[in-house]
């Protein structure tokens, strides 16, 4: 039988990083990065707005091979975390940091040290002016999962997970929310 876990405020928010854009948001990575140069139907390619091929070079590959990584899953590591302590596991898919509101309860998910993106989030952020709030709304920006643990557990948990680091913790709130602290400021996440 397995236990629900409940979050509490001072809890740990571990993030696990992710290998990519894990097949969330390619319809703005596509439009805002590639010239669609392999597009034969015209209404389509104008849809493409920006200016690289998928066989340029970009950090070490080419653009085609980073937006075809495969997404992470993270079943194995969160079985093996899970057996050892009282968990709660976030997958960070398609609405980026909003994933975390889904542990709907009066908390606040605090995230004031996120993994750096790689550098493909980097270049979509340049390429398409979008502000940090559109990009951790629609991107996992290098967070693929989040544990949230219990803060004497958090040490041994990033034994075990490596890729990894502490981001943020859980505080108390009268209602469900996220907070990213970045660039000395607070964005609010609402809702899911």
């Amino acid at each position: 039988k397995i236990k629900r876990q409940k979050v509490n405020f001072g809890n740990k928010i571990i993030a696990l990083r992710s290998s990519g854009p894990h097949s969330n948001g390619y319809t703005d990575l596509r439009r805002h990065l590639l010239k669609g140069d392999f597009e034969q139907r015209t209404e389509f390619k104008k849809l493409y707005h920006g200016k690289f091929s998928l066989d340029d070079k970009f950090d070490g590959s080419t653009i085609g091979n980073i937006l075809l990584e495969p997404t992470k899953i993270y079943i194995e590591i969160m079985a093996k975390i899970s057996k050892q302590f009282d968990v709660i596991g976030v997958n960070n898919t398609g609405y980026g940091l909003k994933n975390l509101n889904r542990v709907n309860d009066n908390f606040e998910f605090r995230i004031n040290n996120p993994l750096k993106p790689q550098a493909v989030f980097d270049l979509m952020q340049k390429e398409s002016g979008f502000s940090d709030e559109q990009m951790y709304k629609t991107f996992n920006m290098g967070m693929g999962f989040f544990v949230v643990c219990k803060k004497e557990d958090a040490d041994d948990i990033l034994q075990i997970a490596k890729d990894a680091d502490i981001v943020g913790e859980v505080k108390k709130s009268n209602k469900t929310i996220t907070v990213l602290e970045k660039n000395n400021k607070k964005i609010v996440f609402e809702g899911y």
